[in-house]
Formats: structure tokens, C-alpha cells, sequence
């Protein structure tokens, strides 16, 4: 009878020190998760993540950076699994005409 106790007494012991979700527990919330892209980055040493994630929170990137390490850190309840996919900053076209409707068409006499 006394092998059952230590027995009982061994696995309750071992499940009390398994790792469990608390893990989960303590990742922080994002709105959405993007994982497993090539990410190009513009912050000051141009990393580029090959197999990296983006983490989001509301209109604001939380973290950005190598798929295990974002989603080590965050869950969401919106994922895309974007493996083979490229990421890349927003393209914006600075280039305008504007100023030169002004010029248009004056009287050079």
C-alpha cells in the first residue's frame, strides 16, 4: 500500500511542476496576428524578417520581428498565416503636380 501512495504522491508532484498554458495566460492580446511572411522593415537597421510576424493592436503595429518571437508574445483572435507572402511599408506617392496648375495657361506677352 505504501509503493500506491508514493506513487500517487510522485505523479501528483510531476503534474504540479508540468509546464502548463500559463504561458498562454500571460501573452498579451492583439487584434490580429500576421505570421510566417518575409517582412521588410524601415526602422533604422533595415531588418528584413524572412520568416517574421506582426503583431497588431487596434490602427498601431505592437510588434514586429521573427515569427517565434512575435508569437511567443502575442495571440489574437484574428490570424493570417501569410507563409510565401512579402510584407512591405505603405507606398506613398509624394509626387504631385499641384503647384503647377498655377502656371498653367498665364500670359507670357
Amino acid at each position: 500500500m505504501n509503493g500506491k501512495w508514493i506513487l500517487a504522491a510522485l505523479i501528483t508532484v510531476a503534474l504540479l511542476c508540468a509546464p502548463t498554458s500559463n504561458a498562454q495566460a500571460q501573452k498579451q492580446v492583439a487584434d490580429l496576428v500576421v505570421s510566417g511572411a518575409t517582412i521588410v522593415t524601415m526602422d533604422a537597421e533595415r531588418h528584413v524578417w524572412m520568416d517574421g510576424a506582426i503583431a497588431v493592436k487596434g490602427d498601431a503595429i505592437a510588434a514586429v520581428g521573427p515569427n517565434g518571437d512575435v508569437l511567443a508574445k502575442y495571440q489574437a483572435p484574428q490570424t493570417i498565416d501569410a507563409k510565401g507572402q512579402l510584407i512591405i511599408p505603405g507606398l506613398i506617392n509624394g509626387h504631385t503636380h499641384i503647384p503647377m496648375v498655377l502656371l498653367r495657361g498665364p500670359s507670357t506677352t
